[in-house]
């Protein structure tokens, strides 16, 4: 059974790393270089997530990713089998002021928005991993990519039939806990967990509660170690 990890936007697959070692053989995907305009990129995304699945295929989404993942599930053609959605939504409204700072102010908004993805209570030295992922990340894709999560909604959509697990942390200031539990109705075959003391990055921030469900909903899906 494959798995396959899907990182947010401003982010890349070192998002994952406190998993790593529990799925060596799971695919961390990469998002293909695209001129793909932002109501259209996630589209684009999902399409090559999909051309890389292997059924039966269980995603791992967080926040953007979370999104690609709903939209592979949602396809005619889905080999999706289970879905584990991290910080996310059916829909992820992105505040216009933000949007503005990723044009003219790209550093300290990517800074911001580091901090803002952590919950208060974070130590400075996870703080300062977040606002290293974020320094990395390229200014002008981020801008497209959290473009294209204003652009994405799916309130309304017909209910999903795949299962469906559903994490987030209490403190997420980037998708809050009320958004994220909208994705119930899209997803009636679900379980949910809300992870305290973390915010958006919660498998970073409390990797051993978020690796506990995680595993837990693998088990649900069928997933059995060694399988990735």
């Amino acid at each position: 059974m494959q798995l396959i990890f899907l990182h947010g936007a401003a982010s890349s697959p070192d998002i994952w790393s406190r998993q790593r070692r529990h799925y060596p053989h799971a695919v961390y995907f990469t998002y293909p270089e695209t001129d793909a305009d932002p109501p259209h990129l996630l589209t684009e995304y999902a399409r090559a997530v999909m051309s890389v699945m292997r059924p039966p295929a269980i995603l791992v989404g967080h926040s953007l990713g979370g999104a690609v993942a709903e939209l592979c599930a949602t396809r005619p053609e889905s080999r999706v089998a289970g879905l584990v959605l991290v910080g996310t939504g059916p829909r992820l409204p992105v505040n216009p002021d933000l949007l503005a700072g990723l044009i003219h102010r790209p550093s300290d908004t990517l800074d911001q928005i580091a901090r803002w993805s952590l919950a208060k209570s974070a130590p400075p030295a996870l703080v300062e991993r977040s606002r290293e992922l974020a320094r990395a990340a390229d200014r002008s894709l981020a801008y497209r990519q959290f473009a294209a999560c204003g652009h994405f909604d799916l309130t309304g959509a017909p209910p999903c039939p795949q299962p469906a697990a559903i994490i987030w942390g209490a403190q997420d200031r980037m998708t809050p806990p009320a958004l994220v539990r909208t994705l119930f109705s899209l997803f009636p075959d679900h379980v949910a967990e809300e992870v305290p003391e973390a915010g958006h990055l919660v498998m970073l921030e409390q990797p051993e509660a978020f690796n506990r469900a995680l595993a837990g909903a693998l088990a649900r899906f069928g997933w059995e170690p060694g399988a990735d």
